[in-house]
Parts: C-alpha cells; sequence; structure tokens
C-alpha cells in the first residue's frame, strides 16, 4: 500500500457496503497488506461510521500490559473489535472525524513500514512510534493553515531540498535546520544555506527576519539562495506536490526526520486540498555568498538593548556577491 488513496477506496468500499445494507450494524473489515505474515485490518462499524486500524495479536502473551492510549481524536487499545472475534488486536480507533485526512497518513506510513516487519513484537514498537506522532500532526492541524507567506517561504527551502536531491546528494535532510528553530536553513559543519522565496515579477527587495540571519560569526561559509516564483493555474508544481517527490527518494530514517520537521513547520495534510489550489512557477534563482561588505545587519552592530531586528536589503546592493552554484554545492559536499 503505497498511498492515501488505497485508504479512501477502502473506507469508500466499506460505506457503500453499509449503505446497500440498511439497517446493518455489524462491523465490516478489509484485510491489508496480504503479502505479509502480519494481520492487519481496516474496519468499519455500521452504527457511527468509526474507523479502525487492527494489528491483530497471536496470542494472549503479546502485549499483556498494553496500556490504552488516548489522544485527541484517537485511541489506541487492546481489545476485540467485537466480542465474536477469535483473537485480541491492537486497535486504533478514530475518534474525531475532523482528523479523517490526517487518520490516513499516519495509517499509511505506519503501514508502508509493517510490511518489513514479520516479528509481532518489532510491529507492535513500531505502531507505538508512530502513534506518538499523532500528538504533533494534531497540534499543527490545530494551528491552522499557513499563511501565503508561510508557504512561499517552506515551498522554497522545500524547493532546495529538492535541488540538492537531485545533484545525488543525501545529506540534505539533517541539514534542514530551519523547523527546529536554527538562525539559518539549512546548516553543515563547513558552512550554511539561508533560502529566501518572494513571489513578484520583478522583486526589488528581501526581507530579513532578524540581525542573526546574515551574521558569518563562527560560519565558515554562508550563502543566500533567493527564488523569484508566480502563482499560475499552469504552475509546474504544488507544495504537496514537491514535499512527495522529495518523500519518494528518502530512506525510512530520513523520511522519518522528514516528516517530523516538516511537522514541526506547521504543515499539515489536513489543509492537503487547499494547498493543492496554488501553482508555483519558478522564475528566477539567484546565489549569493554573505562575506565583507554585503549589505547587512550584525548582532555585534547592534547597540545594546536592541534585538529582532527585521529589515530589507536591496538586490541591486548585492550584485558583487553573485556567485555560481558550483560554489555553494562544494560547501554542501564539504570540499
Amino acid at each position: 500500500m503505497n498511498s492515501g488513496m488505497h485508504l479512501k477506496e477502502i473506507w469508500k468500499t466499506l460505506e457503500d457496503e453499509f449503505a446497500g445494507e440498511k439497517g446493518y450494524t455489524g462491523v465490516k473489515r478489509r484485510r491489508i497488506l496480504p503479502e505479509s505474515d502480519l494481520d492487519v485490518y481496516l474496519a468499519m462499524d455500521g452504527v457511527h461510521f468509526s474507523r479502525y486500524f487492527l494489528l491483530v495479536l497471536e496470542n494472549t502473551a503479546n502485549e499483556a500490559n498494553f496500556k490504552t492510549i488516548e489522544l485527541r481524536g484517537l485511541r489506541v487499545y487492546r481489545g476485540r473489535l467485537v466480542a465474536g472475534d477469535a483473537e485480541e488486536a491492537i486497535i486504533i480507533q478514530l475518534k474525531d472525524i475532523r482528523y479523517a485526512e490526517l487518520f490516513d497518513h499516519l495509517l499509511t506510513d505506519l503501514a508502508d513500514h509493517l510490511q518489513t516487519k514479520s516479528n509481532l513484537d518489532d510491529a507492535i514498537s513500531l505502531l507505538l512510534a508512530r502513534v506518538e506522532s499523532w500528538r504533533s500532526m494534531t497540534a499543527a492541524a490545530d494551528r491552522g493553515m499557513l499563511t501565503i507567506s508561510e508557504q512561499t517561504g517552506l515551498f522554497g527551502e522545500l524547493w532546495f531540498m529538492k535541488y540538492i536531491q537531485q545533484q545525488g546528494l543525501n545529506n540534505i535532510v539533517s541539514a534542514w535546520h530551519g523547523p527546529l528553530g536554527a538562525v539559518h536553513d539549512f546548516q553543515w559543519g563547513f558552512g550554511a544555506v539561508e533560502i529566501k522565496a518572494t513571489i513578484t515579477e520583478n522583486p526589488q527587495t528581501i526581507r530579513i527576519s532578524s540581525e542573526s540571519q546574515l551574521d558569518t560569526s563562527g560560519i565558515p561559509q554562508l550563502f543566500l539562495w533567493h527564488l523569484t516564483l508566480s502563482e499560475h493555474k499552469s504552475g509546474d508544481l504544488t507544495l504537496p506536490e514537491l514535499i512527495e517527490s522529495i518523500a519518494d527518494n528518502l530512506s525510512p530514517p530520513e523520511l522519518e526526520i522528514f516528516n517530523q520537521r516538516l511537522t514541526k513547520t506547521g504543515y499539515s495534510d489536513l489543509h492537503r486540498d487547499v494547498y493543492l489550489e496554488r501553482r508555483y512557477i519558478l522564475r528566477n534563482t539567484s546565489i549569493f555568498e554573505v562575506r565583507g561588505d554585503f549589505p547587512r545587519m550584525t548582532v555585534a552592530e547592534l547597540r545594546r538593548g536592541i534585538s529582532n531586528v527585521a529589515y530589507d536589503i536591496q538586490l541591486q546592493s548585492c550584485s558583487d556577491f553573485l556567485v555560481e552554484e558550483a560554489k555553494l554545492l562544494q560547501v554542501v559536499r564539504g570540499e
């Protein structure tokens, strides 16, 4: 099962079956991962049409002391979905239909990883680890949608990540420090890159968010990569599509880090359909090496008592600091 679309099809099939059997209030289920040694099911009841994920236990010894987990919109417990079930299961129940998209995202990720497991204890440990991510997923969803400015900024950072992937470099996810509150978006021991993306036909300035953002104190090299974007219905890419393109080329450990940091940005699949409406076209890119007399403010230059400074720099004043992509890639490679 490689996408949430498969899940949506199963839920729709179960709903249609209930609709065709008026008055039936039992439980319907479908086994997923048919080639796996694990017994994994999706299920729905005919009373409230609640959605469930079941990992069937082999015997009563498995997770004998399992404690029920209550989270926002989600319940995880050990038991029998219906009294007549021969075996118990670890059951994940969606309690709030508002989180259906996130539930599908969680289960898709869980199912994809369970395909590599044959030991039930390992599968249960994986399930619990994935369930823990639900807290941050719902927190991001409850914060609401990203603003247009935040969407643009995130698109810029992810575009750079995709670009680095295309160069055959695999150290980009761990270098993505922006979501962790770091001063610079991407950091390596041998340099850093700050990404700025703007939506305008002819940008004249770039907004710098703090006095530390272009401060090179203690940094061997710092680059500022500026992307000029435009929005159009015929645009090349949307934010969700870019995210999926990156995720498809990550190893499982990298994907876990990527999803965690993506959630920290405030992005949530709960708003995916809205984000899909905004398509971007990349108009131009410029790379500047921040050094010497580059137009900027630094921490050392501020008078005592002044902090949290935001300011604009004029792009025409940065032309002497333009560099080729090759120079930045040397830093990314550690050369």
